[in-house]
Parts: C-alpha cells; structure tokens; sequence
C-alpha cells in the first residue's frame, strides 16, 4: 500500500491502468504527412452469406469501376470451312477443280461485315473423276490431240454471317488448261474493287479472264479477256503512279518495208470500266529519238544532248553524287567508260538497227535492253561505249525514252 494515498483513489488508479493499452504511439515520419485513422469495420460475413443483390458499398470503402464484358469475337472464317460449305452448296451439274489436291479458291471482304465472300472455280461435267479433275492443270494436256475443252466456271459464294449463300455462276467458256485464280486491288490503298484474273493456258500462250466486283452480290462490274501470245501481251500495272492499276497492251504487227512495229495502248479505270486512255508506238518513235541524239553528238550539243538523254529527277540524282552537267553526259551515253572527260568531236556515229520492240527487259526503271554503239572522233580514235536505254514506265508522258548505264 502507498503511503499518503486514500485507499479508494489507489485502487482507481490501479484498474485504470490494468484496463488501458500498454503502447505508445509512433511519431510522425519526417517529411511524410500524417495517417488519418480509418473507421472501424464489422467483419466480412463467410463467402456462403454473402448476399446476391448489388448493394452499396459501406461509407468510405473504395471500389472499382464496373468494367463491361468483353464482346466475344466471331470465330474466324477459315478456308477449310468456306471449302466445306462451298461444297455443300455446290450445283448438281458442277465439280470444284482441283490443283495438286487443293481447290482454288479466295476469300475476300466485300460488304465490310467482317465476313469474307468466297470466290472458287469448278468445271462442268458430273462424270469427271478426281484424276480427271487434277489433269485440267497439267499443261501437257495441250499436246495431247484428243484432249477436249471443258467448260470453267466462276463461283461466287456471298456469306452471311458466316454462312455461305447459294453461288453465282458466272461462265468462263471452254478452255484445255487452267493455270491459276489471283486477285489485285485496283486500288493501292483500297481493298475494292477486286480484280480478279482466272487464267488458262492454250497453244497460243495465256489467256486471262479478267473480272471486276465491287460489291457481295457476286455480278462483275466489269468484264474483259487479257491475251498474252506472240503478238499480243496486255497486264495489269499503275502506268502513271497514282497509286490505281491501268491495262498496258502490247500489240506486234508485221509493216512492209519497216519490220515490226509494236503499239502500245493505255488503258484506265475510270469507275465503271477500262476506258482507253492513249497510244503510243514503240519502233517509229525509238528511231526519231536516236536520229536526234545522233544529231546532237554530231553538234557537240552537251545542253541539248542532257535533257534528250535523262529525265531532270534522274538528272538531279547523278548532281547530287557530284557530277556536273558534262561528267553526267559522259556517264548517260557510256563515254566516260573510254576514259573520256569531254564530249570528242564526233565524225561518225553508228547505232545498231532495230527491227523490232527491242524492250525485253524490265527493272523499277521501265522496260530496257543492253545498247552498244560505235562512235569515231576526228582524231581517228574509235570508241564503243556501252550503256542501257530504257522505255520509262510511263510511255505516254512526255518522254519515252532515257539512257541510264547498268548498275546505278
């Protein structure tokens, strides 16, 4: 017992101390603010009692936001199934065709649902076999005599939403051998309209079926054959750049007392169809320009001899690599080759004759071919400079031809 304490405050004291925490509190973290106390919480109720319904969570509880639930995606429209739905749907009077066991077919969006339209091309006649079938493809067919043609067939198969419809069958005439089935967009950054190309093989060269479809309803805006054979050659390419596919023939034909002459024709897309869009000859027009260069070496004309013999973009180019106007010159027509600095007093100039569409090669350039020429200077030394001439790209613009040496 404590001296000078009343025994009823001593025991007061002594519960009040029994009944308090026997801690103290930490002090502040310098720098960090400080805890505010959380209210105290009664206790989750086990998982089993948990109420169904949303309620409100208790005052001051934090909770996430609701996130929606994911859309699930459609599965995808795999070739295998568009080949067994094709099938099922197939015409009696139909076979699919087949290529080393496959069946040729594309699948492609038209109606921008995300369910891709399928294209597949079969033949008539119920009685083919399988072996039958793969013999189509075979180009030795064409050299055997007794081979008949069979009619070809387009299948256009429109799809809702992952079901294939009834096909449109769109006839493609009768034909020995099928080579391929290919698409293109006829615009670069477009994927419609389509242009589709079902090719076949004959003892001539290649015929294509050319179809555009701009839309799921299986019926081609727009329809053509493209030949390629001996004295015609027509192909899909942007002639002009502006990024939209054009048909550039070639036509070869025979003229009494100049050789063969090839035309060219420019066909473009106008929406609706290929309308032609230019012609230009090849042989007539290569002779007058390299009658002009003759003329202008004979001149001495370095001026006028640069822009017959480049464009001024390519110009520029061979500026940049720290050529001047000459040292370019010298470089276009070969010269610099022989170790020539400056354009020779010419006194004779002999060009190889060409007889006929000497453009046999192609590159990013245009179409081009080795050209070689014998040049004799005044002071009796004799060069043969080498380079290549080239037919641009674009035939129809307002140059058509250019020199441009192997390599740059």
């Amino acid at each position: 017992m404590m001296k000078g304490l009343p025994f009823p405050i001593l025991a007061l004291l002594l519960a009040g101390c029994l009944a308090a925490p026997l801690r103290q509190p930490a002090p502040p973290v310098a720098g960090a603010p400080e805890e505010e106390e959380e209210p105290a919480s009664a206790p989750s109720p086990p998982a089993e009692e948990l109420p169904e319904a949303s309620l409100p969570p208790p005052p001051g509880e934090r909770t996430a936001a609701p996130r929606p639930s994911p859309v699930p995606a459609p599965p995808e429209f795999s070739a295998y199934e568009a080949l067994r739905q094709a099938a099922r749907l197939l015409p009696r009077e139909l076979k699919l065709l087949t290529v080393g066991g496959r069946v040729p077919l594309l699948l492609h969006e038209f109606s921008g649902d995300g369910n891709p339209e399928c294209l597949a091309v079969a033949v008539r006649g119920r009685e083919l076999k399988p072996a039958d079938l793969e013999a189509l493809s075979q180009s030795s067919r064409l050299f055997e005599g007794e081979a008949p043609a069979v009619g070809f067939v387009l299948l256009f198969y429109a799809n809702n939403q992952g079901s294939l419809r009834r096909p449109q069958v769109i006839d493609l005439g009768e034909h020995q051998v099928f080579e391929s089935l290919k698409r293109t967009s006829l615009y670069k950054n477009r994927s419609n309209p389509l242009a589709v190309t079902v090719s076949f093989l004959n003892l001539e060269g290649r015929e294509q079926e050319l179809l555009v479809f701009d839309g799921a309803s299986g019926v081609p805006r727009y329809r053509t054959v493209l030949k390629e054979n001996l004295a015609v050659r027509s192909r899909l390419e942007d002639i002009d750049g502006d990024g939209l596919l054009d048909i550039l023939t070639r036509e070869r034909a025979l003229e009494e007392g100049f050789g063969y002459e090839t035309f060219l024709s420019w066909s473009r897309w106008n929406g609706r169809a290929f309308v032609e869009a230019g012609s230009r000859n090849v042989l007539r027009n290569l002779r007058g320009y390299l009658e002009t260069v003759r003329q202008g070496l004979f001149a001495g004309d370095e001026r006028a001899l640069l822009e017959l013999a480049t464009e001024a973009k390519e110009l520029q180019r061979l500026r940049s690599r720290g050529m001047n106007e000459r040292a370019a010159l010298l470089h276009l027509l070969g010269l610099d080759s022989g170790g020539l600095s400056e354009l020779p007093q010419v006194r004779e100039v002999v060009f190889p004759e060409i007889l006929e569409d000497p453009f046999i090669s192609q590159d990013r350039f245009g179409s081009y071919f080795p050209f070689t020429y014998r040049l004799s200077a005044e002071n009796g030394v004799v060069y043969l400079p080498s380079t290549r001439l080239y037919m641009l790209r674009n035939p129809f613009g307002e140059r058509q031809f250019a020199f441009r040496p192997a390599g740059d």
